[in-house]
């Protein structure tokens, strides 16, 4: 492609040098509400710089000129970025969403970038449309928050439930324990007392009539048996409470904006830990997981909200088939495993179902089919969005009404990075 630009050292010509046709072009560079910035292609330093790329960033035109494309990007992202800028100047036509741009002062602000390889006047360069949508990724990341603390907030219930049930088994067997110690404090007192006499050289049949009443009834046999069966219970209700807050805190983490290697099943598991009060009443939920999946680099505080959207969804399908439970409970199956390059994630359940006019709109964002109060539709319409959007990863679903739905997360088991592209 050829491209006849005005000044190629940052300067706006005189309008005079330029003919009808040329002005135009510049006419229009400079009109573009979307940044422009062009680089030589082999030294990647920036020959030419609209008003709007101008503002976005905060320098003068004048200031790019003395500049490259290593001055504009943070350092931990700049090795992709290079690399997709050499890839661009050989011909490739690249669009890059969400990337980092550092401004004069050192904030940062994100743009998507639409670049293309150019000839100006026999020169290579490469030239880039940025959109800056700093805006419309901080309203995302709002909403993404938002969604999560409504998750939150909806299993807080059911959460205080699960810690409550082994607290109180943990305290009933402390009083136990409690009395217990008590009662043996006293007997031996007694028997220390028995020792005593024994030591003197007569035991006084007070005393033993004292130790053996206080055996009989504190039943020495039962408090044996007991203590050891109540300190389990403790320490289990205990692993159980500390299991769940965990869970929590982990779900909570607001995590990175990185991509970072995750174990993927943990987050499984987390996730179904964390939503236990969603489907222990109505389903058995089984794990198969594959115990050599790699770490995938991802953002792990999404994927968790993705699982629990997906999980919670399918708790409450079960729910409409099998009521409360109480007559038998349905299936969830949350599955893991390497499929070629990718991670995949299977949870299936034995809900409802979906009809198909229902499943073509299921990640529509506030679609639902739920009553008022339980859903706002916009779970499984961010669950896309993270998968597909932010880790170049697949969502899909099977459903067949009456025996259920599958989703299926794929995620590229090496990170597609979102900022590893740029002109």
């Amino acid at each position: 492609m050829r491209c006849d630009l005005p000044a190629s050292d940052g300067q706006v010509p005189d309008e005079g040098s330029l003919t009808a046709h040329e002005v135009n072009y510049r006419t229009l560079f400079e009109a573009s509400a979307d940044g422009i910035l062009v680089a030589d292609a082999e030294s990647r330093k920036f020959i030419y710089a609209n008003r709007s790329i101008c503002d976005m960033l905060g320098f003068k035109r004048e200031e790019l000129a003395a500049m490259s494309i290593g001055d504009i990007h943070p350092q931990d992202s700049l090795a992709r970025i290079v690399s997709e800028f050499d890839a661009q100047a050989r011909g490739e036509m690249t669009l890059a969403e969400d990337i980092p741009c550092l401004r004069k002062d050192g904030t940062l602000v994100y743009a998507d970038i639409n670049s293309r390889a150019v000839d100006i006047d026999g020169r290579q360069c490469v030239v880039g449309f940025f959109r800056d949508i700093t805006e419309r990724k901080f309203l995302q990341g709002e909403l993404t928050r938002a969604q999560k603390l409504e998750s939150v907030g909806q299993l807080a219930a059911g959460i205080a439930h699960e810690i409550n049930t082994p607290a109180q088994y943990v305290g009933d067997n402390i009083s136990f324990l409690k009395d217990a110690f008590g009662d043996l404090m006293e007997l031996l007192g007694a028997y220390g007392a028995l020792l005593s006499s024994a030591k003197e050289g007569s035991i006084e049949e007070d005393l033993i009539r004292r130790a053996a009443s206080l055996a009989e009834r504190m039943d020495i046999d039962f408090v044996s048996e007991e203590i050891p069966r109540a300190l389990e219970e403790a320490q289990d209700g205990i692993g159980r409470i500390s299991k769940i807050v965990l869970a929590m805190k982990q779900f909570a983490h607001p995590g990175s904006e990185e991509k970072v290697p995750t174990d993927i099943n943990e987050a499984v598991r987390t996730t179904v830990t964390v939503s236990s009060s969603e489907w222990k009443y109505v389903a058995d939920i089984a794990l198969d997981l594959d115990e050599n999946l790699s770490q995938v680099e991802c953002l792990p505080a999404e994927l968790n909200q993705v699982l629990l959207n997906i999980i919670v969804n399918a708790a409450h399908a079960v729910e409409q088939v099998v009521g409360d439970g109480s007559n038998g409970k349905g299936k969830i199956k949350v599955s893991t495993r390497s499929a070629e390059d990718w991670a995949e994630i299977r949870i299936c359940d034995t809900g409802t179902g979906m009809p198909a006019n229902v499943k073509e709109r299921i990640f529509d964002p506030f679609f639902t089919t739920k009553e008022v109060g339980r859903g706002t539709g916009q779970g499984l319409a961010i669950a896309h969005a993270v998968i597909v959007e932010k880790h170049g990863g697949t969502l899909t679903v099977d459903s067949e009404v009456g025996k259920g739905t599958l989703f299926t997360i794929r995620l590229p088991l090496v990170a597609q990075q979102k900022e590893g592209g740029s002109y």
